[in-house]
């Protein structure tokens, strides 16, 4: 038997066909704060090489690692929280950085750890990714449109980080 429309959205629903989220916690120096995420692109990681000559023949040497970085796809609300939250800390990383200030932006505005917890469909967490020494430095553009009232609100950040490993 060939569901109907009603059964199909009945389905939908009850969340079973529901799109997996993620849990993402910032900890930074004595504090922490968790926002929802729809997409997580975790960077890949490469050594580049170079060739050396060793004993008569040539050798691969590994030169340096590489690695691309963490960009979070995050589910605001109406009032804007997640897109204020890390405009801010660019903000203030960008127009308050003085001599002074190197301190208080290595405690106050470089997150110690970003935990990326997976979450399965029955938002139980998972292994998490943790990012170390993380700092925000871009925040995507925020698109309105009269004909989107309701709907949710994404916001895209990427981050550069230090030292990435699995939980």
């Amino acid at each position: 038997m060939i569901p109907n429309i009603q059964q199909l959205a009945q389905f939908l629903d009850r969340g079973t066909l529901k799109s997996n989220k993620f849990l993402v916690r910032i900890i930074g120096k004595g504090w922490n704060k968790d926002f929802t995420a729809i997409q997580v692109n975790v960077p890949n990681l490469s050594i580049t090489f170079e060739y050396s000559f060793l004993n008569d023949r040539f050798v691969f040497a590994p030169k340096e690692i590489e690695g691309q970085d963490l960009m979070i796809t995050f589910i605001d609300n109406a009032q804007r929280e997640v897109y204020k939250f890390f405009f801010k800390q660019i903000f203030e990383m960008c127009y308050n950085f003085e001599i002074p200030r190197l301190r208080k932006f290595h405690d106050e505005i470089k997150f110690d750890r970003v935990e990326v917890i997976p979450l399965d469909r029955e938002n139980q967490p998972q292994t998490p990714n943790i990012f170390e020494d993380v700092v925000p430095y871009d925040v995507a553009d925020l698109n309105f449109s009269a004909n989107e009232e309701g709907k949710s609100i994404f916001v895209a950040v990427k981050f550069k980080y230090s030292f990435h490993r699995l939980g």
